[in-house]
């Protein structure tokens, strides 16, 4: 196939797993050694696996199985692994010795852990894009300036008139009981009532003088009547 190259060589006798009430190995090949190889096929742009055994006198092949993420490698002896996929016969892999075991072991953990890493890779956590301009909130304490900076916004109704002083304030006068605030409201009466006796005195000055105004001319007429009664 092409794009297929074999990573890993051992020879090894290939047993299935017979289904049963107890567990029984049946040998494949005769209970001949194989020929076993680990295929990686490179051709689609992502690594595939596979574990592919056969007879090298008959060419009869007696092990072809994927390796993949969920794949089940267990070791069971020194020289003894089993090897299962899901829905696939259980296989039972016996090697010529503990260090060849150890040595594929480690191969097909690894490939393994690498197919995980392709199948699950890491994703971010999700985050909703920011809403349009226009449908931000408005900001409750914007900040102006340099970090930290914030513009407080007083919460005051403009229709709001300002609270009345009570009486008993004092307006910040020494003493505080309102004595001054009586004090210049007795002043303010003192000077109204004089203005008020000022403008009633003026008012009959004035009539005085109409009055007398009014004589005058009342005798000015009269002595004019009677100078012109005498010319004639």
């Amino acid at each position: 196939m092409s794009g297929e190259v074999s990573i890993y060589c051992v020879n090894a006798v290939v047993y299935e797993a017979l289904v049963g009430e107890e567990a029984e190995w049946k040998p494949l090949g005769n209970s001949a050694w194989s020929e076993m190889h680990i295929f990686k096929d490179d051709s689609e742009g992502v690594g595939n696996f596979r574990i592919v055994a056969w007879i090298p006198d008959t060419t009869e092949v007696i092990l072809n199985t994927n390796i993949l993420p969920d794949t089940i490698w267990e070791v069971k002896s020194d020289d003894f692994a089993e090897l299962a996929n899901i829905d696939e016969p259980r296989y039972g892999i016996y090697f010529p010795s503990p260090d060849v075991s150890n040595a594929t072991t480690g191969v097909v953990n690894e490939t393994v852990e690498k197919l995980k890493a392709v199948e699950m890779p890491a994703v971010e956590p999700f985050r909703p894009p920011p809403p349009p301009k226009d449908e931000l909130p408005p900001a409750e304490n914007p900040t102006l300036g340099t970090e930290g900076s914030e513009r407080i916004v007083p919460d005051i109704n403009p229709g709001e008139p300002p609270q009345a002083p009570q009486d008993d304030e004092g307006f910040g006068l020494e003493g505080g009981d309102g004595s001054a605030r009586r004090h210049s409201l007795a002043e303010f009466e003192e000077v109204q009532q004089v203005a008020y006796n000022a403008s009633r005195s003026e008012s009959a000055n004035l009539s005085e003088e109409i009055a007398k105004m009014s004589v005058e001319e009342a005798q000015a007429q009269a002595q004019a009547e009677a100078d012109a009664g005498g010319k004639g």
